[in-house]
């Protein structure tokens, strides 16, 4: 029985990690590009039975799937006419397989679909009882307006940052928008806003940015001392071991469950008062970079829960 990989064609490292993992167990593994279906891979249902050839090597015996990049129809090469349209038939036709497999997928494919909402992660967070900045979400330039000049008069600064990602990339580049600080002068394209909702909240003095990492029970954590608006932008710094506090470890915990999911990154600051506080949570988040600077075992707790999903 098969451990599938499911990612794109330029991620690297990391499914290397988690197949070496999974071997060592004592489990065959295949890696298999979501980005290359349709147009390479080919997927059939017929009798209720599914059918996967990918790279001419049919795969009918699948005991678990890590979904880590479900990017269908990225690599089509096709009229740019019909482009959208086939990849959102490979899109249903891949939503539908995975469904069907159940919980042998992590994260399963609806669960993680809810789990992109970010104001979903926000209000569960909070009930929780994590720590949440002020937060505005709107496409109402009256309500930014008054939310900046609002947290501005108490002393504050607001950033702003996207509801959904642009672009399915794994290099950062055109289209990828990080977070940023909100300035005076920006509120002369505030009417703007009314194209497109965005998160307004009030910024954190901050000392460590921190990623969580959970699969199942395991809690790995990693610090980077904050000295860019997003760390995925700071070109100095080394990541470093942090423990996190029993109760802040626990709702990280709770809500990877409660939003229904086997695996999640959550992204917490801490101030300079050294409370936690609660960003959001990638349910595909990135963790290879915590596995290589501090050695932590990602890949293996992964290995253990999808060789143990069937």
């Amino acid at each position: 029985m098969t451990v599938l990989l499911l990612t794109c064609r330029d991620d690297f490292y990391v499914p290397e990690l988690v197949a070496d993992a999974v071997r060592a167990l004592g489990h065959p593994v295949l890696r298999v590009d979501s980005d290359l279906f349709p147009g390479s891979h080919t997927l059939s249902i017929e009798h209720n039975q599914w059918h996967l050839r990918a790279g001419g090597v049919a795969v009918d015996d699948v005991t678990a799937v890590w979904c880590r990049r479900r990017w269908p129809g990225l690599g089509l090469r096709v009229d740019e006419q019909w482009r959208w349209g086939c990849a959102a038939q490979g899109r249903s036709l891949m939503g539908a397989w995975l469904r069907d497999l159940g919980h042998r997928v992590v994260n399963a494919v609806d669960a993680e679909d809810a789990a992109e909402d970010k104001v979903l992660q926000l209000r569960l967070a909070g009930e929780l009882g994590f720590f949440i900045p002020k937060t505005l979400v709107s496409n109402d330039a009256e309500r930014v307006r008054a939310f900046f000049h609002g947290v501005h008069g108490a002393g504050g600064q607001v950033v702003t940052k996207l509801l959904a990602p642009l672009v399915a990339s794994m290099k950062g580049d055109a289209g990828f928008f990080y977070t940023a600080k909100v300035v005076d002068d920006d509120l002369r394209f505030v009417d703007d806003v009314i194209h497109a909702p965005q998160i307004f909240q009030q910024a954190i003095d901050k000392e460590l940015e921190l990623r969580v990492q959970v699969i199942g029970d395991d809690v790995f954590v990693g610090a980077l001392a904050a000295t860019a608006q997003d760390w995925r932008l700071q070109k100095a710094g080394a990541w470093r071991p942090y423990t996190l506090s029993l109760e802040t470890s626990a709702r990280c915990l709770a809500l990877v469950k409660k939003l229904g999911l086997v695996t999640g990154a959550v992204d917490l600051l801490v101030d300079v008062d050294g409370a936690e506080w609660f960003l959001e949570i990638n349910p595909a988040g990135e963790w290879g970079f915590l596995q290589h600077e501090l050695g932590l075992p990602i890949a293996q707790s992964l290995a253990r829960v999808l060789t143990t999903s069937a």
